[in-house]
């Protein structure tokens, strides 16, 4: 369990990477993308996917010539129900070699590129990308903790982009999200709240989306900070009252 002191040592935030917990004073707090679920975030799995999965599975793998009897068929359901897991860990994979190599590429560690293909061409596009414009890193995966709200969370990077300051989450998902700016505002608010600011720091937030399938990175910024924000407060406000309403259901038996 790693510890991270914030708001110079006022804070002490503890982090269970194998569990993705976060703790202040030892009392667990919800996540940033915990929170952003409560509203219905795509940071889950879709059941129209999972279906696909299984599909895909079913058609590849069964045909009619081959008999199967009842434990090759028992073995053949569990395996095809188990495709989007897979499916999902082997992407997760690929989003961690790259998110972990844009990470040293930006604080100029000199990453060696990846050796899987997909992450490979990923981490090129945005290195050439990058060559086009000016980003001066300000922190990067970095913990962060908002006393007012009492959420935790690690954002991807905070820089001063093209001279201004953003707040950037790298993805390797099939889209860019609606949420994944409310997320970029959970973090915005955590990091004005320690830097003491009295007005607005942050003039831009951005996702960077950088593909596994090949294509070019997808780039989606918005100066609409304040809108981003606020709507993450309120998802703060719907998280904390649906934890309310399940525990009194669990009570109330």
């Amino acid at each position: 369990m790693d510890t991270y002191p914030l708001y110079n040592g006022d804070v002490i935030l503890t982090f269970d990477d194998k569990k993705h917990v976060y703790r202040v004073n030892d009392e667990i707090v919800p996540s940033v993308t915990g929170i952003v679920e409560a509203i219905g975030g795509k940071f889950s799995i879709g059941a129209g996917w999972a279906a696909k999965m299984c599909g895909e599975y079913l058609e590849a793998n069964l045909t009619p010539e081959i008999a199967q009897d009842e434990i090759q068929l028992k073995a053949f359901a569990k395996e095809m129900k188990s495709q989007h897991r897979k499916k999902t860990e082997f992407a997760a994979d690929i989003g961690t070699l790259v998110h972990d190599f844009l990470h040293k590429f930006m604080t100029k560690q000199n990453p060696s590129q990846p050796n899987n293909p997909q992450a490979a061409t990923a981490c090129k596009k945005f290195i050439e990308w990058s060559k086009n414009h000016d980003i001066e890193v300000l922190g990067s995966e970095k913990k962060i903790y908002s006393q007012i709200f009492k959420y935790a969370g690690t954002y991807d990077l905070d820089c001063m982009f093209d001279g201004e300051r953003t707040m950037i989450d790298f993805k390797t998902s099939a889209a860019v999200y609606p949420e994944n700016f409310i997320q970029l505002g959970g973090y915005i608010i955590a990091v004005e709240e320690e830097l003491g600011a009295n007005e607005d720091v942050f003039k831009s937030s951005m996702i960077i989306r950088c593909p596994k399938d090949g294509n070019d990175i997808e780039i989606k910024r918005t100066n609409s900070v304040v809108r981003d924000t606020t709507a993450f407060m309120s998802a703060v406000d719907i998280y904390r009252r649906l934890a309310d309403l399940k525990t009194y259901l669990a009570k109330a038996g």
